[in-house]
């Protein structure tokens, strides 16, 4: 049987939204994934900005971190402490991972005078292998 031009386009006519519902779900789904998926990071326990540098090279994640900033406050894993408490953690770090690269994370305003004797203090209390956290400068 030959159906009638109309009876072909009496069909009920669907909701433009139907189509748009399966996008919706996938677009949810792959944000659902990257935040679950995405790498977590602490924040500094105050702003710092670091200084500039030309090296481009990866900081590993497992590296214990002492920040320094704008005023000269410190802080040892995140942990806020005075110089003194911060030589007797950092010691004790370093008996528990002898091998461990410690990362120091200074602000780029503070006085680079003030940074050295910092990393002599850290020297003196063992720590043999220290990295400093720079940003990669601009072109």
């Amino acid at each position: 049987m030959i159906k009638s031009l109309k009876q072909r386009n009496s069909r009920p006519q669907k909701n433009s939204e139907e189509h748009i519902l399966p996008l919706i779900n996938v677009v949810f789904l792959l944000l659902i994934f990257f935040m679950i998926a995405g790498r977590l990071t602490t924040s500094d326990p105050f702003k710092i900005d670091p200084s500039s540098s030309l090296s481009s090279t990866q900081e590993e994640s497992e590296i214990a971190v002492i920040h320094m900033g704008t005023q000269g406050e410190l802080a040892f894993q995140n942990e806020p402490m005075d110089q003194g408490t911060l030589k007797d953690k950092v010691r004790g770090y370093l008996t528990d991972h002898p091998d461990h690269i410690l990362r120091l994370k200074v602000d780029g305003t503070y006085a680079a005078g003030a940074v050295l004797k910092l990393m002599t203090d850290l020297r003196e209390v063992g720590v043999e292998k220290l990295s400093l956290v720079t940003q990669l400068e601009a072109p």
